[in-house]
């Protein structure tokens, strides 16, 4: 018994160079697009965590306000002063945290800490600058 094939049969048998491209294309935007996504809220995960560090370290700085009667140049100074990391000393984005204010008692203490694209975010008793909400 003999079996016969059409050419058209046999030319189906592997994808076109054509769809093979389109193929990759969409691929290509699909992860265009959620790399942006990812990226954003890395970023939003950051500025948040740095909030809380932020906040952190100025209730320490009370602290050390308090019971020195000046306000401490860095995060460093409280970790000396407790006598270990109590707070962290660098920002999400590996920059230094800096305390600011006067010392006396009715001032209020300030930390600003700068962000990778060169943004600074400072911590005032009235709440977090966010420099991106702007």
């Amino acid at each position: 018994m003999i079996v016969r094939t059409s050419p058209r049969s046999l030319r189906r048998a592997a994808f076109t160079l054509l769809e093979m491209m389109i193929v990759v294309a969409i691929i290509v935007a699909i992860a265009g697009v959620s790399a942006t996504f990812y990226f954003s809220q890395a970023d939003e995960g950051n500025r948040t965590k740095a909030a809380q560090e932020m906040s952190q370290i100025r209730a320490m700085a009370v602290r050390y306000k308090l019971a020195k009667g000046q306000v401490p140049g860095s995060p460093g100074v409280i970790n000396d002063w407790k006598g270990g990391e109590v707070v962290p000393p660098q920002s999400p984005w590996r920059t230094d945290y800096s305390i600011s204010g006067s010392d006396t008692l009715q001032d209020p203490i300030l930390i600003h800490c700068t962000d990778n694209a060169g943004k600074t975010f400072t911590l005032s008793p009235k709440g977090m600058n966010d420099p991106y909400s702007n």
